[in-house]
């Protein structure tokens, strides 16, 4: 077939004006726990140019080391060349990360780049992401007489017990997030010492854009039958089915929980049952 019957749009053009368009100039991830696969964002190129572009090249600057994986028409890989573009046309790229442990207390800047080569025109897109250390909690029945500390952040998966008999205190300033239907469940006893600048969050374990406040994203703290002397001071409470859930309050003298200077929000069922 003749260039005269071939579209105009679908006529490679190689001259070195002919510039991509880019939707964003970075892709920015909240602060992602590490060996956990964070949700995929997307970006679009356009072709603004009548006729077609070759991409002579589309790759992560740190190739096979990136903690990045890219999507482009749907397969995923490290780099692809020679990706044509239609006139007028644009191009759908997803992005991924899974950040690898550290061994650090502190977030850690994870960043690459995502170059494009059209016509020898170089352009990129910055891969911005913090990534933190924690201490991953899945399906466990805790130690009795633990200790969570705020060195790191706790993330629950498949919810954890205090058994009968044990406690488990929690020390100010701790951070603990819980995967989607995940409880804390209490039988023995569970200490929050929280302070006024130091308080103790319960909270959800996505941070990306429109689950900041979106309740009902975990399960809460469930006293079971038999826990007594439980104390909760200066502590948040976020983003729950139930904030705090007391099984079965007793007439005896003894107290089951003494909640004092916390907040309790964003919760998908009833704040509180006592």
């Amino acid at each position: 077939v003749g260039i005269a019957c071939t579209p105009e749009e679908e006529q490679l053009t190689f001259d070195e004006s002919a510039f991509l368009r880019l939707s964003t100039d970075s892709v920015l991830f909240d602060t992602l726990f590490t060996s956990k696969q964070s949700i995929t964002k997307r970006f679009r190129i356009y072709n603004d140019n009548e006729k077609a572009v070759n991409i002579s090249s589309i790759s992560l600057e740190k190739g096979s080391n990136s903690p990045y994986k890219v999507f482009v028409n749907g397969r995923a890989d490290t780099q692809f060349n020679d990706v044509k573009l239609l006139g007028n046309d644009s191009l759908l790229v997803l992005v991924e990360a899974t950040i690898d442990p550290m061994d650090q207390n502190l977030p850690f800047l994870v960043t690459d780049q995502l170059i494009f080569n059209t016509n020898d025109n170089m352009q990129d897109v910055d891969l911005v992401a913090w990534g933190q250390d924690a201490v991953f909690l899945n399906g466990e029945v805790l130690a009795c007489n633990t200790t969570w500390t705020n060195d790191r952040p706790y993330v629950i998966f498949n919810s954890v017990l205090v058994d009968s008999l044990c406690n488990l205190t929690v020390e100010a300033g701790a951070q603990i997030y819980s995967h989607n239907g995940s409880f804390i469940f209490v039988e023995g006893n569970i200490n929050v010492q929280g302070t006024a600048d130091e308080k103790v969050l319960f909270s959800n374990d996505r941070f990306d854009e429109g689950f900041e406040n979106a309740p009902g994203q975990w399960g809460g703290l469930i006293f079971l039958p038999g826990s007594n002397s439980n104390t909760i001071d200066h502590a948040a409470i976020r983003n729950a089915e139930f904030g705090i859930y007391l099984g079965t309050p007793d007439d005896d003298d003894d107290y089951d929980l003494v909640l004092s200077n916390s907040r309790i929000e964003n919760i998908g069922g009833n704040e509180t049952f006592m």
